[in-house]
């Protein structure tokens, strides 16, 4: 999961350590205009891993199904706004 969070704070407009980007929020290319289409392919893929690493982190056995519910409603969230920012990638340029 640290890795995809690296992957979008190294992206233009990817925010800073203290005041990091929500990339959740996004929802139209122009929300964040110095983007390039490979930087919104490179967005969606780190977006895609992120919401896979929070599906694997489920385990059913081990938690209260309140706790499943949020981190698979996570990782949706974040899969999702995968596809959405796969989108803006034939939208810009």
């Amino acid at each position: 999961m640290e890795c995809s969070a690296g992957a979008l704070a190294a992206l233009p407009g990817g925010g800073s350590p203290d005041c990091p980007l929500d990339v959740l929020s996004l929802e139209a290319p122009s929300d964040l205009p110095e983007m390039t289409p490979a930087s919104w392919f490179w967005a969606a893929v780190a977006l895609h891993v992120r919401g896979a690493a929070l599906l694997s982190l489920v385990d059913l056995p081990s938690q209260g199904a309140a706790t499943s519910l949020t981190v698979r409603r996570s990782a949706l969230e974040h899969a999702a706004q995968a596809a959405r920012c796969a989108a803006f990638v034939n939208k810009v340029g």
